[in-house]
């Protein structure tokens, strides 16, 4: 997952970072595209792209799928939530789901709204769950008190069977550390080394 606040920008280092990493699957957040942006603007040699734009000004998400896996795009989860999720189609096993979400700082019922779609979707439960993305939550909490956001989340997670894997912040300015773009699964045994 890449937290990449503009794609169109930022194309060709993606394509070294994809060239590089070799990953089956990168998720993207905060694209900042719309219609005007081509697919072949944004290609990546050896990879599928699935994408579901806002605007150039912000939010958006974007899923690259190495181009020897197969896939279904999950077409009806949600319209409320800037969402993608693909069921990936491995040869003698359930599809796999992974999401991409993105959640701006100000949306409201974020929460509900997603528990709504998981509750509304075929398989959820009993199929491997990743779900990555720019959840705008900070997990990262100096205070003895729990913010509301953050009980409400963990309640969210405990409630889906999800654990959040990333420990380390994922934003890191001169005065501030945050823990924002989050990775959860129903799996974690199945991953070695998340971070």
């Amino acid at each position: 997952h890449l937290n990449i606040n503009s794609i169109l920008s930022k194309i060709d280092e993606l394509r070294m970072i994809a060239k590089n990493s070799k990953a089956t699957i990168i998720g993207i957040t905060e694209s900042k595209l719309d219609d005007t942006v081509l697919d072949g603007e944004l290609e990546i040699d050896g990879y599928e792209l699935v994408r579901s734009d806002r605007n150039r000004h912000g939010g958006g998400v974007a899923c690259f799928v190495k181009n020897d896996i197969s896939f279904n795009v999950r077409t009806n989860f949600t319209t409320e939530i800037e969402n993608i999720f693909l069921d990936i189609l491995l040869p003698k096993t359930k599809p796999i789901l992974v999401g991409i979400l993105y959640r701006p700082p100000d949306q409201s019922k974020f929460l509900e709204k997603l528990t709504l779609a998981i509750a509304n979707t075929e398989n959820f439960d009993n199929q491997e769950v990743y779900i990555l993305g720019d959840i705008n939550i900070n997990l990262i909490n100096k205070e003895r008190h729990i913010p509301n956001g953050i009980k409400n989340y963990r309640e969210f997670c405990s409630l889906h069977g999800l654990n959040q894997l990333i420990t380390s912040p994922t934003r890191v300015t001169v005065n501030t550390l945050s823990l924002l773009d989050h990775i959860l699964t129903n799996s974690s045994d199945k991953v070695p080394s998340p971070g």
